[in-house]
């Protein structure tokens, strides 16, 4: 946050390899446009991977003086399931806190009327391009565009309002 304005930072992506004995849906994968040839040779270890991420937060939540991550996510608590899932088999310790999250699902549906990723970021005036999404690359950027944006106008909503007296008669 600079200057009481959200916005983002870095971020982190992996290709992950899928742990043994992994259930893969090949329409779910068709869905997503996934295809395992163009990334096979950068995909990471689940241990490896998850691994980094941690740390990494983790060296950010003692940067900041908080004692757990947030998961900000567009249906959070789905992905934080799975997050909870991999973390157990890898047997690491997690940087998030184990069930509360902040949903853009939510937020969007209170600040546009939309649950839909796609229209609540247009809505917001995000780009969006269809041929990008359920990238998971593309909609976490997306996710995170639209978490800023919307924090950001409900600062601006709060100041406003905070002008009103709060005195009684």
């Amino acid at each position: 946050m600079d200057e009481g304005i959200l916005h983002l930072n870095d971020y982190m992506h992996y290709h992950i390899k899928p742990f043994e004995g992994a259930v893969i849906d090949p329409d779910s994968l068709e869905f997503i446009g996934y295809e395992a040839k163009h990334v096979a040779n950068e995909q990471k270890h689940e241990l490896e991977a998850f691994s980094i991420i941690c740390e990494t937060i983790k060296k950010r939540v003692i940067k900041e003086s908080c004692t757990r991550a947030i998961l900000v996510g567009h249906n959070a608590h789905f992905d934080l399931t799975f997050f909870n899932a991999a973390i157990d088999r890898c047997q690491l310790s997690s940087p998030f806190h184990r069930f509360s999250t902040l949903d853009t699902v939510s937020l969007s549906a209170l600040l546009y009327g939309h649950t839909v990723l796609c229209q609540s970021c247009q809505l917001a005036d995000i780009e969006w391009d269809n041929k990008q999404a359920h990238n998971a690359l593309y909609d976490c950027q997306q996710t995170a565009h639209l978490f800023c944006k919307i924090v950001n106008q409900a600062k601006e909503l709060y100041s406003i309002n905070s002008n009103y007296s709060t005195h009684e008669a």
